[in-house]
């Protein structure tokens, strides 16, 4: 897998992310602020756990709380980066991008993809061999039923077989 690729050959489908760029980075963001405090705090306890009991409840309070919003922001930016890529589909491999216009963050030829998995709608799943497999999977956004359908079609052909 590398960023760069000349041969790519003839494109074959162009799948558009469900959310604009930014929004996952936002979501990213609120989980930082709402869970720096909670680490900080937490760091804290674990260093002097004798101070639990001279802090206040509304301190506990709001601590809580923003340990609950950092976990839901975190899923939320989990669950839309992975449909915020846009991708192009080659003959002889797949290229991925933050935006249609955007310089290519991630190139994966064919011969890398060791299966493919489709068992969530909004995304089709693509799993890599090699010395990184196990850190990546690439995640092909279908935003519609005809994009779903067309790279099913694609991956049929290119890919060696269907996840588990």
């Amino acid at each position: 897998m590398s960023v760069e690729s000349t041969n790519r050959g003839a494109l074959l489908l162009t799948l558009r992310g469900r959310f604009p760029w930014p929004q996952p980075e936002i979501a990213f963001g609120c989980t930082v602020l709402f869970g720096a405090p909670v680490l900080v705090f937490g760091l804290g306890l674990v260093l002097d756990p004798s101070r639990i009991a001279g802090v206040p409840t509304r301190v506990r309070v709001v601590l809580g709380t923003s340990a609950i919003a950092a976990g839901f922001f975190k899923w939320c930016h989990a669950r839309m980066r992975r449909s915020s890529w846009y991708a192009d589909v080659y003959e002889n491999g797949v290229e991925l991008k933050t935006s249609p216009a955007a310089r290519p963050r991630v190139w994966a030829p064919w011969g890398d993809v060791a299966w493919f998995d489709d068992s969530e709608h909004e995304n089709v799943k693509l799993k890599l061999e090699g010395p990184v497999s196990s850190l990546i999977d690439i995640q092909l956004p279908t935003s519609t039923e005809a994009d779903r359908t067309a790279l099913l079609a694609i991956l049929a052909v290119k890919t060696k077989r269907r996840g588990e």
